[in-house]
């Protein structure tokens, strides 16, 4: 009798550490919550979805990144850019077919999903793999 209770009682422990996992991996999961490229700057430190159109691009050889930007002028503090590293330009390539990033989006609805960064008092999500960024439909479209 005493082996039956304890297998049962190894069962019992083995079934609630399956549903713990599965709950744990579930939030993993979650779709992050989607801002807008203007209020990024509340959401630093956090992974969030955006949506917006690109108004703004360039490529910086010296940083080997290429740059997407909610405003025209980068500068403006509403500006929200998304910094594909060298690594996230390949990625696109090789998964999307995207040769020149900077080119292919300018003027277009992107949605990118990614953790909010504050450097030199610029506002970014970095992009290392095609998976963050896609484009995305205007409402007009929906």
């Amino acid at each position: 009798m005493d082996i039956r209770n304890t297998l049962c009682g190894i069962a019992v422990c083995l079934l609630s550490s399956l549903a713990f996992a599965t709950v744990v991996s579930h939030a993993a999961e979650e779709k992050p919550p989607r801002i807008m490229a203007e209020d990024a700057r509340q959401h630093v430190g956090r992974k969030v979805e955006v949506v917006f159109e690109v108004k703004g691009s360039k490529n910086s050889v010296k940083r080997k990144t290429v740059f997407l930007d909610s405003e025209a002028d980068f500068n403006d503090r509403k500006n929200l850019g998304v910094a594909i590293s060298e690594q996230g330009v390949a990625d696109l390539k090789k998964v999307r077919n995207v040769d020149v990033p900077e080119e292919f989006y300018r003027g277009k609805m992107i949605r990118v999903v990614g953790v909010v960064v504050d450097e030199d008092d610029r506002i970014y999500i970095k992009v290392n793999e095609a998976e963050q960024l896609d484009l995305a439909k205007r409402e007009s479209d929906s």
